[in-house]
């Protein structure tokens, strides 16, 4: 066991006992499920990004999660939104950390905080704070002096704000029942996880926080206090199998269960993984005695400029809504896969008693319901597969099929031989997951014996029960059986059996069936937290006493909600863009953007190049992350950097003498996940003009493997052991100038270490692109070899011989060599302008189409009838930019690039009720490329299927 909270107990001094000296709970563990002051619980979690959706709907969210039968809420808190600035902490408004805990105690569930530091997700850095690479002595993520004392501080701060909300806090107490510390720290330097993770922890105890610590890290690390949690998706029951073996006093939980589908700039909007796929995982992480947390429960739209970017693939720059698939999306309506999740999650919470007494070794062979195998010509086809968990209160027969045999309609039946060798036919549902429930108390003397249709919950004396319509189930209460047929129509079956109501739906029906606090309810939308039936026709209610009753809502007509929109007003940057705007400042050269008091969004750059002769001249930014609009004597040359319509060197035509070049810079956020974080924003160095250098194909030589992990720590995905392969990808080059040489990697193919004769100068993860700058004191004045060594993962040798000569092959398409000939800059002066939102007396009516095609600002003024809606804002139009509304940061978009061109996934930003005034609302957008807001449309929102706390 691992007890965390101690009981304090009676009064050494005798007397009555103050209310300080309460008894206070404990959170404890064993191998099978976590336990308050010694009764088992089973957590069914379900996470919220509260600090990306408005405050106005955290209740919505945690309600829905509720409603879909989740008992937990896990709380990944953002450090960026609640320290913007170092030392100065936020919780108020969307930050309001404290609040939405409150708010899950008041729905009666319990809740998993997820601080960090690192969370990981779709927000830059994990949610670290970006100031923190200000200080060039701090190493993220690591045993840095510098960031462990900013994590401390930080830590601290929010144990003043949640310490007394923990399950083991004296007196009232709260819903914290777990913290998460860190996430997906998944690298195997032990020495450097025990001082850091193990600080963390240290940083957590001191603070105030008492309840049990999780991690994420998939066994790779851990600290001896701490419970080791799951992050995954796929083959969830021989994974759960496999930490029983490898961790038998432990409880098992799926701390990140989900496929996660975020928007990237570029690429379209990917098929939505079967929601009955992801049901069957779920009822695969039950069926291996496991808990879960499904991340992500709701949709978000990543506010302001807060969002990060994948460290790997083409399309890396992300969207601002958080996930495309998620249960419940940004307006709060539920989707396909919300009902899915809705039925086992319902199931796991209503009879976690069943699965906390489950026996952990109780783990039979049975076949692998991921790989089932094949069949051949003329024998017999793989079945379903059958897996029978038991315990003292119970016992559940699940039943997984295989996609691709059979359809949605007709999964077939099968017969259950059971220990006394009867047999129940079961027929089974349109899903991937049936279950089969035994031996199950309900309530008073009943026990069900079994049933052969799925049960979804109890309330009072009526058990909820569905299967395919017009298929026969059984159903058996204190032995007594009972066949019923699941009907089709929409109102359900509703029989007295031994004292207990079943009540029989359709799993067609299920999507109107939910279960509430004081009743079930049939052919509903939902229900509110008060209890009340949201419908739009007829539905059943069936008390807990069984008495069935009807009641009906007319159809609501369809709102007639308006939105007055004024014309629009346009403030063309003219002045940023040919240098003559009287904000420029000078500085001593380029530098980073945060450097120059910019740490978030654009900036703006001018310098002048000293041109002897007009000629086109190859630009590029070495040691510059994300894009650079360039501007020459006022007109825009294009776009350099990475992302759709965007050029890693940009020809510039260039006439003789004074040009001014102006650099509209765009911090497109730092990384959210991967080793390599610490990008460099803005401008940082200065313009190349280079020439590109022959590199050929490589060649595959011989060398020392080496360990990564000597050349840096931490690298995620390593392992100490870990080597790179005796041959690598091997280029030999000449260099005699005293000009520096850059090397651009686009999307290596596998991860390894880039050589410089022999000298190891970046780690690359498989995907990952990088410019790395060889300067001319680095190099020799004769050859100099450049090597890629790919990281030895690939198997038995021979596989590994076969890989290794494919990434020399790939790189060869992916690895260009530039030189640098002349800084372009050298002899400039240097200046900077902020960006920022123009004067109101600098707007005037629309320009011409065609007028300009260069950064613009653009406003207009909107007033909605109703003051409950949201208002969806359609990008038609636009190209790339980011929109305010009242002052206050909606987000980024990126619909086209600037000849036009669409850019996928993205199509429109939500303007959220709260964001809304109920008069006038100003409406504020930046597009780099001039982009028209004409056909722009704003329509209202007030989806009447999204669930709502307060109906």
């Amino acid at each position: 066991m691992g007890p965390v909270g101690q009981k304090r107990c009676g009064n050494r001094l005798g007397g009555q006992r103050t209310r300080e000296q309460r008894c206070m709970p404990s959170v404890t563990y064993d191998g099978r499920s976590f336990m308050i002051d010694g009764r088992r619980i089973w957590i069914v979690s379900a996470s919220i990004p509260f600090s990306a959706i408005p405050r106005s709907s955290w209740e919505d969210r945690i309600h829905a999660a509720k409603l879909a039968g989740f008992n937990t809420i896990e709380a990944p808190v953002v450090w960026s939104r609640v320290e913007p600035r170092p030392g100065q902490f936020d919780f108020s408004g969307d930050g309001d950390v404290k609040h939405f805990v409150q708010l899950v105690s008041k729905a009666g569930m319990w809740c998993i905080l997820r601080p960090g530091p690192y969370i990981g997700g779709s927000w830059e850095l994990g949610g670290i704070p970006a100031w923190i690479q200000s200080n060039p002595d701090m190493k993220l993520r690591a045993p840095s002096q510098p960031f462990l004392e900013a994590c401390s501080r930080y830590i601290s701060a929010l144990a003043h704000q949640l310490s007394d909300l923990q399950v083991t806090a004296a007196g009232k107490g709260g819903p914290i029942l777990l913290i998460q510390v860190e996430s997906q720290w998944a690298c195997s330097h032990d020495d450097m996880a025990a001082s850091y993770l193990g600080e963390l922890n240290r940083y957590f105890r001191e603070s105030g926080f008492n309840v049990p610590t999780i991690n994420a890290n998939n066994l790779w690390q851990g600290v001896e206090s701490e419970i080791d949690c799951w992050v995954g998706e796929k083959e969830m029951l021989a994974t759960m199998r496999q930490l029983t073996t490898v961790l038998p006093d432990q409880p098992r939980l799926v701390i990140d269960f989900g496929p996660k589908a975020p928007g990237r700039v570029g690429e379209p909007a990917g098929q939505a993984i079967d929601a009955l796929v992801v049901q069957r995982e779920m009822g695969e992480i039950l069926a291996g005695g496991a808990q879960f947390n499904l991340v992500p429960f709701a949709a978000a739209q990543v506010p302001g400029f807060w969002g990060g970017q994948s460290h790997t693939g083409k399309a890396r720059f992300l969207t601002p809504l958080s996930d495309l698939h998620a249960p419940i999306d940004v307006l709060g309506r539920p989707t396909e896969r919300y009902h899915a999740v809705r039925a086992v999650a319902t199931f796991a919470s209503q009879f976690g008693k069943v699965f906390a007494h489950f026996d952990p070794t109780g783990h039979s062979v049975v076949l692998d319901p991921t790989h089932p195998g094949g069949s051949k010509q003329g024998r017999a086809d793989f079945g379903p597969t059958v897996v029978h968990r038991r315990g003292s209160q119970g016992s559940v027969v699940f039943i997984f099929s295989d996609a691709e045999r059979g359809t949605s309609r007709s999964r077939g039946s099968l017969s259950l031989l059971l220990s006394d060798g009867s047999r129940l036919p079961v027929e089974l549902n349109g899903g991937l997951v049936h279950w089969c429930a035994f031996d199950m108390h309900l309530a008073g003397r009943s026990v069900l014996t079994y049933s052969s249709l799925c049960v979804l919950g109890m309330c009072g004396q009526v058990l909820v029960v569905f299967g395919g319509a017009g298929t026969v189930g059984h159903v058996a209460i204190n032995g007594s059986p009972l066949e019923v047929e699941v009907p089709g129509a929409r109102t359900p079956l509703v029989i007295k059996h031994e004292n207990v109501h079943i009540v029989v739906v359709s799993d067609a029906l299920l999507n109107e069936t939910y279960i509430g606090q004081d009743a079930v309810y049939v052919g509903v939308q939902s229900i509110s937290a008060q209890g009340q039936a949201i419908a739009t026709g007829k539905y059943t209610r069936i008390a807990p006493d069984g008495q069935v009753s009807t009641g009906s809502k007319g159809s609501k007509k369809a709102r007639v909600s308006k939105l007055n929109v004024g014309a629009w007003e346009a403030a063309q940057a003219i002045n940023h863009a040919d240098g003559t705007n009287p904000r420029y400042a000078t500085i001593p050269g380029p530098g980073k953007l945060a450097e120059l008091g910019a740490t978030q969004g654009y900036g703006w750059y001018r310098a002048t190049a000293k041109m002897g002769s007009a000629k086109k001249v190859k630009v590029m930014a070495p040691g510059s992350e994300d894009r650079f609009q360039v501007i020459v004597d006022g007109a825009p040359a294009g776009v350099m950097g990475a992302g759709p319509g965007a050029e890693p060197q940009l020809s510039l035509p260039m006439k003789k003498g004074d040009r001014t070049i102006v650099v509209l810079a765009d911090n497109m956020g730092h990384a959210c996940e991967g080793s390599n974080v610490e990008w460099r924003k803005g401008l940082c160095g200065a313009l190349w003009e280079v020439s590109p250098v022959k590199l050929g194909k490589p060649k595959l030589v011989e060398g020392a493997p080496m360990q990564p992990l000597s050349f840096r720590a931490p690298l995620f995905g390593i392992r100490d052991d870990d080597q790179t392969h005796p041959k690598r990808a091997s280029w030999t080059i000449a260099h005699r100038r005293k000009t520096p040489l850059f090397m651009v990697m686009d999307g290596v193919p596998a991860r390894g270490l880039v050589l410089v004769n022999d000298v190891p100068v970046r780690f690359l993860d498989a995907g990952e692109s990088a410019t790395i700058t060889l300067e001319s004191e680095s190099l020799k004045r004769g050859n100099n070899v450049l090597e890629f060594a790919p990281v030895h993962e690939f198997g038995d040798e021979e596989a590994a011989e076969r890989v290794v000569a494919h990434v020399a092959e790939e790189l060869g398409s992916s690895v260009s060599l530039w030189e640098g000939v002349d800084e372009l800059t050298s002899r400039s002066g240097w200046a900077f302008a902020k960006w920022e939102r123009p004067a109101d007396s600098a707007y005037g009516p629309a320009p011409k189409a065609g007028e300009w095609a260069g950064p613009t600002w653009w406003r207009v003024t909107f007033d909605r009838s109703d003051a409950g809606d949201s208002v969806v804002l359609h990008l038609s139009g636009l190209t790339k930019g980011f929109v305010y509304v009242n002052d206050r940061p909606v987000g980024r978009y990126f619909v086209a690039n600037a000849d036009g061109t669409p850019v996928p996934p993205q199509e429109s930003l939500v303007l959220h009720a709260s964001m809304l005034a109920d008069g006038a609302n100003d409406l504020v957008i930046f597009d780099e490329h001039g982009g028209n807001p004409g056909k722009c449309r704003l329509t209202p929102e007030r989806p009447e299927d999204a669930i709502f706390a307060a109906g």
